[in-house]
């Protein structure tokens, strides 16, 4: 019999390559820049409601794989995963008791260290960075309550512990 934190893997993965197909999404320029970090919001949501399931080690495998089909600096969104895990995590205990809307309003301030860390790491390797990324920040916390409600129901539904 597989543990109990275990059974959930495969769910969290799946919604994690849903998430990176709709970041995928070819989108023009000037929709680009409002397009939420949908992989970023997957594994906030993962971090919060199931962190002994979902660690640092899974949430560096999605920045990863996310950097691997964005063609991107190796490791970047990893090291930006990485760290809005941890912090996702560390306070999930103080996170999980706001309502939707309320959460959204701290997630704001982490999707912005998202994509303030990408903005950075993209200036230490020469590389211009997406100034108007900001907006993506926003966007993301917009849709803090569309992404929770469906993650959550998904997590109901195959009893992801």
């Amino acid at each position: 019999m597989m543990p109990v934190h275990r059974r959930g893997l495969p769910v969290i993965w799946i919604s994690l390559v849903i998430a990176l197909a709709l970041t995928l999404i070819p989108l023009p320029e000037w929709a680009r820049t409002l397009w939420p970090a949908w992989v970023t919001l997957a594994v906030v949501y993962w971090s919060l409601a199931t962190p002994h399931s979902f660690g640092l080690i899974q949430a560096w495998l999605a920045g990863l794989l996310l950097d691997a089909s964005t063609a991107g600096v190796l490791g970047q969104h990893a090291l930006a995963m990485v760290l809005i895990a941890w912090t996702a995590q560390r306070f999930h205990l103080q996170i999980r008791p706001f309502p939707v809307w309320q959460q959204a309003l701290v997630l704001l301030p982490l999707l912005a260290i998202y994509e303030f860390m990408l903005y950075w790491l993209s200036g230490l390797m020469g590389l211009a960075g997406p100034v108007w990324a900001w907006p993506a920040a926003l966007t993301g916390a917009a849709m803090w309550p569309l992404s929770f409600t469906m993650l959550r129901l998904v997590r109901q539904r195959f009893r992801v512990a």
